[in-house]
């Protein structure tokens, strides 16, 4: 993928470039549409554009776990936090397996003032580490 090549050599702008470029040519690139939408969030900190991009790839394809999780994170940025919930819920239902998931909702519960929810997902995090 020439525009994660781009990102991950820190030329942003021109990995956005060709991810307009294939949204241009197929506006249901769920994707490239999540991945405009992490660059934006990710490196150009513009969380409100990374949102709608976010929101765009998953009403194509609502199982699509990255952009779940770049939700997640995006409304905990925005401080709302319940909503983060709902969305790293909605990535742990397609794999919960990944510790980060449940270290980025313990996190959020935590700000919600859910102890309970906090230490089982903290706890579960640090039981997935231990098994890779």
């Amino acid at each position: 993928n020439l525009a994660l090549a781009f990102e991950n050599s820190n030329n942003i702008d021109e990995s956005l470039i060709l991810l307009q470029n294939i949204i241009e040519t197929d506006s249901n690139n769920y994707k490239a549409l999540a991945k405009l939408g992490e660059i934006y969030g990710k490196h150009k900190q513009n969380i409100k554009q990374a949102e709608i991009y976010l929101l765009k790839s998953i009403s194509i394809n609502p199982n699509n776990l990255n952009a779940l999780e770049n939700l997640g994170i995006v409304y905990g940025i925005m401080n709302n936090f319940e909503k983060s919930v709902e969305f790293f819920n909605k990535a742990l239902a397609i794999d919960s397996s990944i510790p980060r998931l449940h270290l980025n909702i313990a996190n959020s519960y935590f700000l919600l003032k859910n102890m309970k929810k906090f230490e089982f997902h903290k706890n579960k995090a640090q039981s997935l580490e231990k098994k890779l």
